[in-house]
């Protein structure tokens, strides 16, 4: 039952940015000290939870939290994009809460939108969509339930960072080289059941981009340019947690492309605030098994396991020395290097 609670923490993010647009002054900041001071400290200081996660016990209250959280991240952009305009904040205020908007997008949102993509019902996927569209990158459903989930941990698929690669060159290969990739597939895709590539509904990647020229419209009409670039901006934000998720979770991790993935193709973390996260610190089982639900995935005993939380491990990773100083070594391919 208390386990089944913790995934409130979730909450906390969105909750956050509402006191600092409710209060103004130094409440603007909370978000950001949660998420680069508070959890880092509990990852860091606090100890990995054991079989935290065999199954929920009550699956209707995880679910619950979800669709709360659902409301909550949808909630939180709005409010944000419709009270930033106002006079009421300094320009640093308003850059504090953009900024915490996008953590928030980026973090909540983000990892929500994910688990809706994995789930059978068509009505998940779109909600799924829903969340993605609020940060300016809906066709990250495409690029990673068609081509991240087959490919991963082979140099096929630009989701997986190579052994070395810093952050930064890594988003230039997911986000450009990867978006790209995905738009090739779907323009063949297209051109196969329509003989048309650029068939506004054959040609998923349209259709989504579509809808979000319309978003970007009705938000620029209904509440003006700030509002607009207020939008996009927290967008972007959250696009590069993304990026940066996808760069920590495998990292150095490479398979033969005649093997299938296994536990070892993903790195995995049980930190406390993976609650915060919908369990996506069992990444490993997430890979093997994509339609589980996030409240029955499980420690794998043959996973590999990074140091610290995801908190954390984004902070590393923005200094490649230093991670390559804390991951180069727990990596496989420094083992197989050894050995030849």
């Amino acid at each position: 039952m208390i386990r089944d609670l913790a995934y409130c923490l979730a909450l906390l993010h969105p909750l956050s940015v509402g006191l600092g647009l409710w209060n103004g002054g130094n409440w603007v900041y909370t978000t950001i000290v949660l998420g680069v001071v508070i959890y880092p400290v509990v990852e860091v200081l606090g100890r990995p939870l054991i079989a935290s996660n065999n199954g929920s016990n009550l699956a209707k209250i995880p679910e619950l939290i979800a669709r709360v959280t659902f409301v909550a991240v949808i909630t939180t952009v709005a409010a944000t994009i419709i009270i930033i305009p106002d006079g009421k904040f300094t320009t640093l205020e308003k850059i504090a809460l953009i900024y915490a908007c996008g953590l928030t997008t980026g973090i909540v949102g983000v990892v929500l939108a994910h688990e809706m993509f994995h789930r059978r019902a068509p009505m998940h996927r779109h909600l799924g969509s829903i969340l993605m569209f609020l940060t300016s990158y809906p066709h990250f459903k495409l690029q990673h339930l068609y081509s991240h989930h087959p490919n991963v941990a082979t140099e096929r698929d630009h989701s997986t960072a190579q052994y070395g690669q810093s952050l930064y060159n890594f988003y230039t290969q997911s986000i450009f080289l990867g978006g790209l990739s995905m738009w090739k597939r779907e323009c063949a895709r297209s051109a196969i059941l329509s003989s048309h590539k650029y068939h506004p509904i054959h040609n998923r990647a349209m259709t989504l981009w579509i809808i979000q020229s319309l978003i970007y419209i009705a938000v620029f009409i209904l509440l003006g340019p700030i509002a607009l670039a207020a939008f996009i901006a927290q967008g972007v934000i959250a696009i590069f947690i993304l990026e940066t998720v996808n760069y920590i979770q495998h990292y150095g991790l490479n398979r033969e492309d005649n093997c299938k993935p296994d536990y070892s193709s993903s790195w995995d973390n049980y930190s406390l605030t993976n609650y915060a996260l919908f369990n996506l610190g069992h990444h490993s089982d997430h890979h093997i098994h994509p339609t589980k639900p996030f409240h029955d995935l499980k420690q794998q005993p043959t996973a590999l396991v990074m140091p610290y939380g995801y908190f954390t491990m984004a902070m590393v990773a923005l200094f490649p020395p230093l991670w390559r100083r804390v991951m180069d070594k727990r990596s496989p391919h420094l083992t197989i290097e050894k050995q030849h």
